[in-house]
């Protein structure tokens, strides 16, 4: 379906608004979009929120992954993003805001390359190149791609023991038409990444008990030891397709993923904040952990879809199967200590005393956790057009779940959890044609949707030690208008949602016989997550050669947790994000070739804090969730009008955070007492990049 006929907010980010702003991965490029916000980084990851929840596992071609990591930009195609729950489209992965679709680059048919290098601030050096085209012989039925990257980056923090990062990616991709109708492709795709993963410092508590976030010079904002914050990540998947198109237009489409990611951390990092949880003024937990994770995911998908005339009028279905396995292997290691750390003043990862970070003692045994699924997913949806104008979309998935996990922690009993259960989940949509096309607007539909989400609680264990597996259910309503201008160069899309998460573990805490306030936390069922917003969005080419992308979103996401009274805004989540990217291309003249930009991105009321333990242990007020404010301006210049032996050959500068604001994410679901990653200071970067073929 076009995006103007989706009952559903869709956004798409095109390789050139990737190449416009420079992303590094989805996770740069997700300010473009309403509604979607960045959660920081640390633990080895980047972390994203779609209406307020967290994705955990960005999809890849369509398929399931659940790599950890983003996608390199430069090996994308473009990004989709659906928004709201998508549940009836691609099953359950947790993702109840939405989900995020990275589609690779697919072979083309003439031969085209492309070299390029980006240097810039804190020692950085990018090198990628992609070659695609026909494989000659072949009449142009087989067709390949070969793409690549090569990243060597540092930190903008000043620490002893300096680190550089290495991140290395490749993807090979090739199609073969066996006849026109019938088509088959394979990609393969392949990082490695070996960084410093540590994010930040923990929040302080000033003399009042109010939580804030240390005036630490950005340079010396680093609490843990670059000689004990490693992570490496290796993700390998690969992927194939056949599709056949029948002589009615039917297509039927078979898919077959395989994942395999495996991630070893070993980190250390200040736990506080500094004058909490009994802790002297200036005192700090030093916590140290290992992990090893290694994650398997299988998935097969056949689809049919076409259209039907019944009643004298065309209709379309969609109807998906889809099996998956997945196996996980979790080993933890940690410990904790004691310190004395600079966080008011600085530090640069050394103690108040300015001698380094000792090495943490050795790790013990922790935990481990085993995890084997089987998913057997079916879905059918129907596009039903009864009368002009209107169209109705219907559609419901039923999904068997088989899942058995084991718990072990060390002085605890083993706790196995399973789930053999089958849900069903619907999804309905109106969409209404709401204007002819005219001389400035091309289109206008108006749409109301409805769908459900559920998610298996997996790991949540009562008083008892018995698992609680309901699973968490979701509703959620939204009315929007999507319209396209100027013979559809210009979208722009207004949405209206409200959405409601149950079944959510939470906490409570119950006092013992003794009296005395003691007791212990016990988990249970009755957590809830509220969610309404408003997003507006505007892309296109307004003007030869003038292309913008505006956004707005306004986001009221509510915690209901039975530990506290008083609802919790989620953390890093702003109440109202806009943003503005727009650049002009010189189309004729000297100046033919030159493009300028900029980019404006201004996020208000972000809450740092949004964990209801650590506010009932804390005794913090969840009025006061530390919020922060903060507006980021970039700017961006490329030439690309050279001629003759230059013909081919493209420069560009960027300034990334020009203005130097400072803003921070909150980890760990909104803990005060984890770390808390500081956003990329001012920062420079230039290229060159070569193009040539048909």
């Amino acid at each position: 379906m076009k995006v103007i006929d989706t009952p559903q907010s869709i956004s798409v980010i095109s390789e050139e608004m990737l190449e416009a702003i420079e992303a590094k991965s989805a996770y740069d490029a997700m300010e473009l979009i309403p509604g979607v916000h960045q959660d920081g980084t640390g633990y080895g990851g980047e972390f994203l929120t779609i209406r307020g929840q967290e994705n955990t596992e960005p999809r890849i071609n369509g398929m399931n992954a659940n790599t950890y990591a983003f996608v390199d930009a430069f090996l994308l195609e473009r990004l989709e993003v659906v928004r709201g729950p998508a549940t009836v489209l691609y099953g359950v992965t947790g993702a109840f805001g939405g989900e995020i679709n990275q589609i690779l680059k697919k072979p083309e048919d003439g031969f085209n390359a492309t070299f390029g290098f980006i240097g810039g601030s804190f020692e950085s050096l990018r090198y990628h190149a992609d070659l695609t085209g026909a494989v000659p012989g072949t009449d142009d039925r087989l067709k390949v791609r070969l793409v690549g990257s090569y990243s060597d980056y540092g930190i903008p923090q000043e620490t002893i023991d300096a680190r550089s990062n290495i991140d290395r990616a490749f993807l090979g991709s090739a199609s073969y038409e066996f006849t026109p109708s019938t088509v088959g492709s394979f990609y393969l795709y392949k990082q490695q990444r070996d960084h410093d993963p540590t994010d930040g410092c923990p929040l302080a508590l000033d003399a009042n008990n109010e939580l804030f976030v240390p005036n630490t010079p950005l340079e010396h904002w680093y609490c843990g030891d670059a000689k004990q914050s490693n992570h490496h990540l290796d993700t390998d998947w690969a992927f194939a397709s056949l599709s056949h198109q029948f002589s009615n237009d039917w297509q039927i489409e078979g898919k077959v993923a395989q994942s395999s990611t495996a991630s070893v951390l070993d980190y250390l990092y200040a736990f506080g904040p500094a004058g909490a949880y009994g802790l002297n003024d200036g005192e700090v937990y030093l916590y140290a952990y290992d992990w090893a994770i290694v994650n398997d995911y299988t998935t097969a998908n056949l689809s049919l879809g076409g259209s039907l005339d019944l009643g004298g009028r065309t209709h379309q279905f969609f109807a998906a199967l889809e099996y998956q396995k997945q196996e996980q292997d979790y080993n933890n290691f940690q410990s904790f200590f004691l310190g004395f750390l600079r966080i008011e003043d600085g530090g640069q990862g050394v103690l108040a005393d300015g001698s380094p970070i000792p090495l943490a003692p050795d790790r013990v045994f922790s935990g481990k956790r085993l995890t084997d699924a089987e998913v057997l997913r079916g879905s059918v949806q129907v596009l039903l057009n009864p009368i002009d104008r209107l169209e109705l979309l219907a559609g419901v998935l039923v999904q068997k779940t088989d899942l058995s996990t084991e718990n072990r922690q060390v002085g605890r009993p083993v706790l196995p959890g399973g789930i053999d259960q089958t849900d069903t989940v619907p999804r309905f949509g109106v969409t209404y044609d709401v204007a002819d096309e005219g001389k400035w607007l091309t289109d206008a539909r108006a749409y109301f949707s409805y769908s459900e989400g559920f998610r298996p609680n997996v790991g949540v264990f009562d008083s008892d030690g018995e698992p609680l597996t309901d699973p968490q259910e979701m509703e959620s309503f939204e009315v929007g208008l999507k319209t396209e201008w100027n013979d559809g160069n210009v979208g722009a899309s207004v949405a209206l949602y409200e959405a409601e998460l149950t079944n959510v573990a939470s906490t409570n805490f119950i006092l013992d016989d003794l009296g005395g306030g003691s007791g212990v936390f016990a988990a249970n069922l009755q957590g809830k997550h509220k969610f309404k917003g408003v997003e507006l969005e505007v892309v296109g080419e307004l003007l030869p050669g003038w292309n913008a992308a505006l956004s707005y979103a306004y986001t009221d996401a509510e915690i209901i947790s039975t530990l506290i009274s008083d609802p919790i805004a989620v953390n890093s989540v702003p109440k109202h994000q806009g943003s503005l990217y727009t650049s002009y291309e010189f189309l004729a003249g000297p100046l033919k070739g030159f493009t300028i930009g900029t980019a404006v991105v201004s996020k208000i009321d972000i809450p740092l804090v949004g964990n209801a333990n650590a506010i009932f242990v804390g005794e913090y007020d969840p009025n006061k969730q530390l919020l922060q404010s903060q507006t980021r301006v970039d700017f961006k210049a490329s030439y690309k009008g050279f001629a003759g032996r230059l013909q081919g050959w493209e420069i560009f500068a960027k300034v990334y955070n020009a203005n130097d604001v400072r803003y921070y994410y909150s980890l760990t679901g909104g803990h005060p007492g984890f770390s808390n990653s500081v956003g990329q200071p001012r920062t420079y970067s230039f290229g060159i990049e070569y193009s040539f073929g048909d």
